[in-house]
């Protein structure tokens, strides 16, 4: 990995903008919360409330802090404040109670986010391993994942138990990706949500893999860097006793996840912090939604996971003698008259409804009277899926409901205002601007196998061989006089003319 140096020789001042204070009190011998994530900048205000306890935060007990930070041992009413300044990890204890269990954390969230980040751990019943997942979200664009290592932490050990670098794939900023051991039965689970947890405009990238996540509920995970080994966060507390923080505790701050989950809340007022299902809340349920504990994205997602997508098609250059358009595609297996089109205001803008998945990508085309008449498109335009022999529009279902620009009848651009053109009524032939001085258009109901160009003079001036009912001919280069065309179809000839200005 190629490492980037720079050398500031200016002072810079840090200003935290919307710092906030969180509260953490003591209760018997321990800290409640014990463990919060708080933003760079933020304020954490310890309270006492009774007993002989401290805060101990010192580099001499935790060198792995960032900084250290602490207080003395009191019985007293007190209160201690420290405003973190330093993104990372910070450890700490009561030093009377720390064989008590009494330790806490605090991470602190740069206010420039990692590019990776943990977004949900699981260990749901579903038998088995199958309920383990690992999710994690990327904050930016990622060409190669493998450049970040998942490891895991078992049974209150400092030393990893396994670590495994993520496969070479790459995903985009704001897109999930899914580690499981068996993705069949975790989609099952489910109930066809777990696809959609990116949103609309990406699907969730799912990798299974049969050896990992190893975590059962009470071990911690760690996400790095591949190459430098840097920390960029930690779920769980490494280190920590299973028996104070998993194996069934149900403290609000309990992070255990035994046939549960934990999932990082993205709500504006808890941004950051984690919300859990409590231990054994999957039992006996066949999907979440069945559970005591219905995962949050399941309830978010797919309840809302369709978009209302208007289709416009404009039918004011079309020859065909039609009657009633409608759209065909892949997401009504290509039907015929099921999806009719209306035009409500005369304005030969006709249009229809119809709910699509977002993040789904369909081929469809316009056509008309159950397929009595339907478009051609050209391969070489953008909206196409640009295969020759079947060429019908392409679209990625966007995640709102969305009204489409109107489109011309075998194009991927709107007709706007064809000025004065010349139309053969036998051929159905229409060329237009005429006169121009720039560009010809040419569209008919018939797909053009060849067109030919001739001068005042008889000379061809242009010739190509077509497979389109539409052609855009460049003419900025023709001399200004009067020209003739040969339009030639499958079985006849349509002869037009034009003039160039």
């Amino acid at each position: 990995m190629k490492k980037i140096y720079f050398l500031a020789i200016s002072i810079l001042t840090y200003v935290f903008v919307g710092a906030v204070n969180h509260s953490v009190t003591t209760v018997g011998n321990t800290f409640s919360p014990a463990n919060i994530n708080i933003n760079l900048g933020d304020t954490v205000t310890w309270t006492n409330g009774g007993g002989s306890h401290n805060v101990n935060a010192t580099l001499s007990t935790y060198p792995n802090n960032p900084e250290g930070f602490g207080n003395s041992v009191s019985s007293s009413s007190w209160s201690f404040q420290h405003i973190f300044s330093i993104a990372g990890t910070y450890d700490y204890q009561c030093d009377p109670h720390t064989s008590m269990g009494m330790v806490g954390t605090v991470v602190v969230q740069s206010n420039t986010p990692n590019a990776l980040t943990f977004t949900a751990i699981m260990d749901m019943s579903l038998g088995g391993t199958s309920g383990r997942a690992v999710i994690i979200t990327a904050n930016q664009a990622i060409t190669d994942l493998s450049e970040y290592t998942l490891i895991n932490y078992n049974n209150g050990n400092t030393s990893p138990f396994r670590s495994d670098i993520l496969p070479s794939v790459s995903v985009s900023s704001g897109q999930h990706v899914v580690l499981c051991r068996d993705s069949t039965a975790l989609s099952n689970y489910f109930d066809g949500c777990l696809e959609q947890f990116s949103g609309s405009l990406y699907p969730t990238v799912i990798i299974e893999n049969s050896s990992y996540p190893t975590g059962n509920g009470n071990d911690a995970y760690e996400l790095t860097e591949t190459t430098s080994g840097n920390s960029l966060e930690v779920y769980g507390i490494i280190g920590d006793n299973p028996d104070t923080q998993g194996a069934g505790c149900i403290s609000p701050t309990c992070w255990d996840t035994e046939d549960s989950w934990a999932w990082k809340d993205t709500a504006f007022s808890n941004i950051g912090n984690w919300v859990y299902g409590s231990v054994n809340c999957t039992d006996n349920s066949t999907t979440t939604q069945t559970s005591s504990c219905p995962f949050p994205l399941a309830t978010t997602v797919c309840l809302t996971i369709t978009s209302d997508i208007t289709f416009k098609v404009d039918m004011s250059q079309n020859l065909d003698p039609f009657n009633i358009p409608e759209v065909n595609g892949t997401f009504n297996n290509w039907c015929g008259g099921c999806n009719p089109m209306s035009d409500a205001n005369g304005d030969e803008i006709w249009e229809t409804t119809i709910s699509l998945n977002p993040g789904d990508t369909v081929e469809y085309k316009f056509s008309a009277d159950n397929w009595a008449f339907q478009e051609t498109l050209d391969s070489n335009e953008s909206c196409t899926n640009g295969i020759s022999n079947f060429t019908n529009r392409l679209l990625i279902v966007p995640p709102n409901n969305t009204i489409l620009d109107d489109v011309c009848w075998g194009s991927c651009d709107s007709c706007g205002i064809i000025p004065t053109g010349t139309k053969d009524e036998m051929n159905h032939v229409l060329i237009y601007p005429n006169p121009s001085s720039r560009e010809l258009f040419i569209s008919s109901s018939s797909k053009i196998n060849y067109l030919e160009i001739y001068n005042s003079l008889g000379q061809v001036v242009y010739k190509k061989t077509l497979n389109s009912s539409n052609v855009n001919i460049d003419i900025s280069n023709f001399s200004s006089s009067y020209y003739l065309g040969k339009v030639v179809f499958e079985d006849n000839v349509s002869i037009i003319n034009f003039i160039k200005h």
